[in-house]
């Protein structure tokens, strides 16, 4: 299964400050909820997942798990995590930064050592080491969408459902059943769009009847046993650097211009145009001057023709895997040598072959919208089911907009920048320790808030986790 990439949150709505509030009551949970079993439900965000794999320091680093720490402080129980075996403690292996280039990029390879994989492979993915534990508290399965809930076949085709219950197909929601939790988290919905979004528009969108029919069931098994918990929502999809930095990376690698295709004249413009349309493409509309690269936009509408256009830079979003994450700025030289426009196959120096930037690793404008309608209906869904068990929400995008702001969230200074900015890990999409420790107090703060506690937050500079770690 690809790797899930999720979307994260954050902001003022709920009447959240930058800075650490002295606390002036004694600690407390509260009378309204019973911390004695929490449970966490959701996606590779809830688990821990960073630097595009899943391993031990991640999940240590986990939001629950700090969540949990402090809840242990006001009388919560424990919370059973499924860690990696000694010797493999770096489970389904991740991104690091091996070295600079001369320009002072980040290197990116893979960490290959001490791997929890056993040399087979399932539909989703290579498979990993069983877990022998018992059930964790946290549930958090990377890949999940809700689309998955009520299908016990899926736990047997994800590496990190399938090590939770090798050999038994089991529902997601029978899943939380069997965890019968008197408090939980819950954040799922991101990978219900996110592969659309990622693939460039080529995935899919889980129908919305899909979406809320088993985002209420899964609510309904949370709440069965009469627990409270608290409720995250799914942010805006331009809202990772996955999507939104890589325009902002060439440009700056351009000398803060998009590169440009110049054609010197009209009849070379007309020979591209017909070379496009010779090769079963639309039209791509070149002019004498300059124009911005050709992306494939195909409608299956159309099946005798490959739709093509000229990107518009603003509103056209290039995705994080088109880029060489070693070498971020070899995008405008590719240009310069034929990508998003012809290149030269024979060598003559004379550009012949039409070379469009594939569909995939660009999410258009069109589909940058349709993800965006579907990111508002999903959470249309959920506040409406959660309102129905009055169960409280977090407007997880509204937060993550104070990230990428840079004006500090949680008395820490972090932002949106990818490398350097400390909330985003590696893998452009989930968050570093330091990151995860920002969410950990974003539902600690919402959870005194409706349910009347003072479970004490995390001094995160006096914790001081890190974020993307540097050779």
């Amino acid at each position: 299964m690809k790797k899930n990439i999720l979307y994260i949150a954050i902001a003022a709505a709920l009447g959240f400050t930058a800075c650490q509030p002295e606390i002036d009551s004694p600690i407390s949970k509260g009378s309204e909820i019973d911390l004695t079993k929490y449970v966490a439900v959701g996606n590779s965000l809830t688990a821990g997942y960073m630097d595009g794999g899943l391993y031990n320091e991640a999940i240590e680093a986990s939001y629950p798990n700090l969540i949990a720490k402090q809840f242990k402080l006001v009388g919560g129980g424990d919370f059973v995590q499924a860690y990696f075996p000694e010797g493999k403690e770096n489970g389904s292996g991740y991104f690091k930064i091996t070295g600079f280039d001369s320009n002072g990029i980040p290197i990116v390879g893979t960490e290959t050592n001490n791997l929890a994989t056993t040399g087979q492979t399932l539909p989703g993915g290579a498979q990993l080491t069983a877990y022998s534990g018992p059930l964790p508290n946290n549930l958090g399965i990377p890949g999940i969408a809700v689309a998955h809930l009520q299908n016990a076949a899926y736990s047997q085709a994800n590496p990190f459902f399938e090590r939770l219950k090798p050999g038994t197909p089991t529902s997601y929601i029978d899943l939380v059943g069997e965890a019968s939790p008197t408090f939980f988290t819950c954040w799922i919905g991101n990978n219900d769009v996110l592969g659309f979004v990622t693939s460039g528009g080529s995935g899919t969108i889980t129908p919305s009847a899909t979406f809320q029919a088993n985002y209420q069931a899964l609510i309904d098994k949370l709440t069965e046993n009469g627990a409270k918990g608290i409720i995250a929502d799914i942010p805006n999809v331009t809202s990772i650097p996955y999507v939104y930095a890589p325009n902002t990376l060439i440009r700056q690698q351009n000398g803060g211009n998009f590169p440009v295709i110049p054609i010197p004249n009209a009849a070379t413009a007309a020979a591209f145009n017909a070379a496009y349309q010779a090769a079963g493409y639309s039209n791509p509309n070149f002019v004498a001057g300059n124009n911005f690269p050709v992306i494939v936009v195909d409608d299956p509408s159309t099946p005798t023709v490959i739709e093509v256009r000229k990107m518009n830079p603003s509103q056209d979003l290039l995705l994080y895997h088109f880029l060489n994450p070693a070498n971020p700025t070899g995008y405008a030289g590719q240009i310069a040598t034929g990508l998003g426009w012809m290149s030269d196959t024979d060598s003559d120096n004379v550009p012949d072959t039409p070379t469009p930037i594939a569909d995939r690793d660009v999410l258009d404008q069109g589909e940058l919208a349709q993800a965006i309608a579907a990111v508002t209906t999903f959470n249309t869904i959920i506040q409406q089911i959660a309102s129905a068990k009055n169960i409280p929400v977090i407007n997880s995008n509204s937060y993550l907009l104070q990230v990428l702001s840079g004006a500090g969230i949680e008395g820490v200074q972090v932002n949106g920048n990818p490398f350097s900015g400390g909330f985003f890990s590696i893998d452009q999409v989930h968050p570093t320790p330091k990151g995860y420790a920002i969410l950990a107090n974003i539902f600690l703060r919402r959870i005194n808030q409706a349910y009347n506690a003072n479970i004490p937050l995390i001094d995160i500079n006096g914790m001081n986790p890190r974020g993307v770690k540097f050779p």
